[in-house]
């Protein structure tokens, strides 16, 4: 939330503050506790305009008794309590959590939409290169890296765009169709974000479906990324300008970490790989696992990947059978966490 400083003082026996090089009249001002309780002696707003939206930019009511309430269409939430004050008509749904909770318990990295559920999402940075050409059919080659936040810790993940005729997709009825119109050349950096969708896997596949982004620079630039439940903005330097549609990225390569774990191994500004691979083969089944190391330093964490199969031909008429790191790699934590998404 963005803030400016403010300075007020007395006046002819009033209070006035001055903001933006003005004076005006100071009935009250903001200050928020806990559960949005207000200050005893104090608003929660400047009530200049008589503003009567708060916390969580519900609509506030001050007419019901016991102090202040705030709107959130399906339930009444009061903050003295930092709880509704009715059962949630969700929760059958739900039964490991209280009937009376507030964006189910995790106020911290959710709000509350609408009494219901919580509204989470997933962000995603990345930095690339890429040229790309065509008039519905074309091609696109790109490379890209970049860090995602989701509601379980942090993802560092590389991708590539390698589109041509022959991977386009462009069946009738395909959601996954990938268009290339006009042409472009570019470098640039943007982000995405993925409104509920917690995890990072679930952002992916929310990017996967009709995600389509507008380009055009000469010099500096920008393009605009929109889809289902997913937006996204770019600016860098290139020329030319484009419409692409349908995700036209593969991720080869990530790392998935719980915040804490992200936070012991570095991830602001850091490069993440993996090193001292091994692998594990239980039954039929084989994994590898694997160190995390932040700039070059070994963090500690450990990190597990599935297998590719790649079968070879020998010069005798056998088949050689080897394993290799699919590469989304993934803490144990972090796979735990996922799967209570996932129910």
């Amino acid at each position: 939330m963005g803030c400016r400083k403010l300075t007020y003082r007395g006046k002819a026996g009033r209070q006035v503050f001055r903001a933006f090089g003005q004076e005006r009249a100071l009935e009250s001002k903001a200050v928020f506790f806990r559960g949005a309780l207000e200050k005893k002696g104090h608003s929660d707003f400047f009530r200049l305009n008589a503003y009567t939206y708060g916390f969580n930019g519900k609509e506030r009511d001050t007419n019901l008794g016991g102090g202040t309430h705030y709107d959130y269409g399906f339930r009444i939430y009061k903050p003295k309590y930092a709880r509704f004050l009715s059962t949630d008509p969700l929760t059958k749904s739900y039964p490991m959590l209280t009937p009376y909770q507030f964006a189910s318990n995790r106020p911290i990295d959710g709000i509350d939409l609408d009494g219901l559920e919580y509204l989470n999402s997933t962000s995603v940075y990345s930095e690339g290169i890429g040229v790309a050409a065509g008039i519905t059919y074309g091609f696109n080659i790109a490379t890209s890296k970049g860090t995602a936040a989701d509601m379980i810790g942090i993802t560092k993940f590389r991708t590539y765009s390698l589109i041509g005729p022959a991977n386009q997709d462009l069946e009738e009825g395909n959601r996954k169709a990938k268009t290339i119109y006009i042409g472009e050349a570019s470098a640039d950096i943007g982000v995405k974000l993925a409104y509920d969708k917690p995890t990072f896997v679930q952002a992916a596949k929310a990017f996967n479906l009709s995600f389509s982004t507008a380009s055009a620079k000469v010099g500096i630039g920008g393009s605009l990324q929109f889809g289902e439940d997913v937006y996204g903005i770019r600016v860098g330097i290139g020329i030319g300008a484009s419409f692409k549609s349908g995700n036209q990225e593969t991720i080869f390569w990530s790392v998935s970490l719980t915040q804490d774990e992200a936070t012991k191994a570095g991830y602001f500004g850091k490069d993440w790989f993996v090193g001292d691979v091994e692998d594990i083969k239980v039954g039929k089944v084989t994994t590898f696992t694997g160190q995390v190391y932040s700039n070059g330093k070994a963090t500690g964490v450990i990190v597990e990947s599935g297998a590719n199969e790649i079968k070879t031909q020998q010069d005798d008429g056998t088949t050689k059978t080897t394993y290799k790191p699919k590469g989304l790699w993934k803490s144990s934590g972090y796979s735990e966490a996922e799967k209570e998404y996932d129910k």
